[in-house]
């Protein structure tokens, strides 16, 4: 089966509101989705965008989709594609899975500063400076995964069960 077959077999099914919370809660469909994201070809995009939309309009899934590896990354790396119809979509399923944050920044803005404790600047702004010292960095470099597409697919499939540690 093709990229392009999965991608529109998972859109149908996440038509459905009955299936939207089992895709979403599915590590493998969700996860095949969001690499999907990356794809050159502009319709597997649309239609992986179009699926992530159908599962993103139950709330009860944001949180599985917003907390996925990757998927918040490919979305606002979406936002400065070429195709208009790309970016609509990206920016619409962005905003529905992180409305909360533009409005958490809203009050970071106007908290009161507390001596000893980092401002949230930013995201991940709390372990700036020394005063973490049990803060650990994991850095995560693969190289190698230039390979047919049946060993590509193989590939990205030992890598996210590499990385869901």
């Amino acid at each position: 089966m093709d990229v392009h077959a999965i991608v529109t077999r998972l859109r149908d099914l996440s038509k459905d509101p009955q299936n939207r919370s089992a895709i979403a809660k599915d590590e493998a469909s969700l996860s095949g989705l969001v690499l999907c994201l990356g794809n050159e070809d502009p319709n597997i995009i649309l239609t992986s965008l179009e699926a992530l939309k159908y599962l993103a309009a139950h709330s009860p899934n944001r949180p599985y989709m917003k907390k996925h590896m990757g998927m918040i990354q490919s979305l606002q790396t979406l936002s400065s594609h070429e195709n208009a119809e790309v970016v609509c979509a990206a920016e619409d399923i962005h905003n529905t899975l992180v409305p909360a944050l533009a409005a958490q920044r809203q009050k970071n803005v106007s908290s009161p500063v507390v001596k000893g404790v980092p401002a949230a600047t930013g995201r991940g702004a709390f372990f700036l400076g020394h005063n973490n010292k049990n803060a650990k960095v994991y850095l995560l470099e693969i190289n190698g995964v230039f390979a047919s597409s049946d060993e590509q697919s193989v590939s990205y499939s030992h890598m996210i069960a590499i990385i869901s540690f």
